[in-house]
């Protein structure tokens, strides 16, 4: 216990430990220098890219710009001679009458009415359930029929009477 006790007494004499002292260093004085020159530097560099962009001078169309500009006057002369011939030239005389008579237009031959290619066939498809509208058939339909992978097609859709859809197809 006395070696205790006489541990207890030399760590109290023993003098504190002082604190390591923190220095306080200013780093605005050192900072300082360093903005004051980027800025300048900043300044500099806003009137650089404010400053209006120096005349160009027009540069002088390539060679093969010139070849090619040269062509295509040749070209356009060669078509304004052929325009002009063109007006020149001799036109078969023309009967100058006036309007049609009846008669001239009734002799003249029909032009034949030309029919639709390929089939049309005409599908008439109504609902079993009287509550079923036009456009509740229609929409059965556009379920049930998978166009994109039968391929067929329907060219006209109608609605008639008594929930009844009149479909027209060609395939």
């Amino acid at each position: 216990m006395e070696k205790v006790r006489g541990l207890l007494t030399e760590i109290k004499n023993k003098p504190a430990a002082v604190p390591p002292h923190t220095q306080k260093i200013d780093i605005a004085k050192y900072t300082h220098p360093l903005a004051e020159r980027l800025e300048i530097v900043s300044a500099d560099l806003r009137v650089l890219r404010d400053k209006e962009p120096p005349i160009q001078t027009p540069t002088a169309p390539s060679l093969d710009a010139e070849l090619a500009v040269v062509e295509v006057k040749k070209a356009l002369q060669k078509i304004e001679k052929g325009v002009a011939d063109l007006g020149k030239a001799e036109r078969p005389p023309q009967q100058e009458q006036g309007p049609k008579t009846f008669a001239q237009v009734a002799s003249t031959p029909k032009t034949p009415i030309i029919p639709a290619k390929g089939p049309n066939h005409t599908l008439i498809v109504s609902s079993i359930n009287p509550q079923h509208t036009g456009d509740n058939v229609i929409e059965r339909i556009k379920d049930a029929l998978d166009l994109k992978a039968t391929g067929a097609r329907v060219n006209a859709v109608r609605k008639a009477r008594n929930q009844k859809v009149v479909l027209r197809c060609a395939s």
